[in-house]
């Protein structure tokens, strides 16, 4: 390795040794203890289910997450938390929604069987029925669930007025909205 090699891979070594240190101080500065999150309080946790059983913004619970039926508010307008991120980020709502329509299926099977042995062809119009209707109904709460995990996991990031997300810790990252496409 020659004179310019090294001193390169030592630049590029202190280099990643700083980015290390900076995201360790964020942390720091973020309430985690060396590099460890801290539990967040219990009220915290009801609040925010709270908040999400009547479909309002889970970080502050002032505005409603819902824009009109079937659609969901860009961001909060109170508190600027981003609702829609990038591409894919509503997947988590969709498999919020799919599995709680399994479980609302499950559940009136065994319960229709236990009550209706006999009615098959009923209990099977109201299993087609459950299945078609309640995932429509629950369209809205299976993004507040998923905007209430994700808010819970790690915190929602800010919209601002230039189209840039700005997370908890003031790193600016990607577009916040959609500049077209399909």
């Amino acid at each position: 390795m020659g004179a310019t090699g090294w001193r390169a891979a030592l630049a590029n070594e202190s280099r990643d040794t700083m980015m290390r240190s900076a995201r360790f101080d964020r942390r720091a500065r973020k309430g985690y203890d060396a590099g460890v999150p801290l539990k967040r309080d219990r009220r915290e946790f009801g609040k925010t289910l709270s908040r999400c059983l009547r479909l309002l913004c889970p970080a502050c619970g002032c505005s409603s997450i819902v824009e009109r039926p079937f659609q969901i508010k860009h961001h909060c307008p109170a508190c600027r938390a981003l609702f829609k991120r990038e591409e894919g980020f509503f997947v988590g709502a969709i498999v919020a929604n799919v599995l709680t329509t399994e479980l609302a299926v499950l559940l009136t099977y065994f319960v229709g069987l236990s009550l209706a042995s006999t009615h098959f062809d009923l209990l099977l119009g109201i299993l087609l029925a459950v299945a078609i209707l309640f995932p429509v109904a629950f369209y809205h709460h299976s993004w507040s669930v998923w905007l209430s995990a994700d808010y819970l996991i790690e915190s929602l990031p800010k919209y601002t007025e230039r189209g840039r997300v700005v997370n908890d810790d003031g790193d600016a990252r990607g577009n916040g909205r959609r500049t077209g496409g399909l």
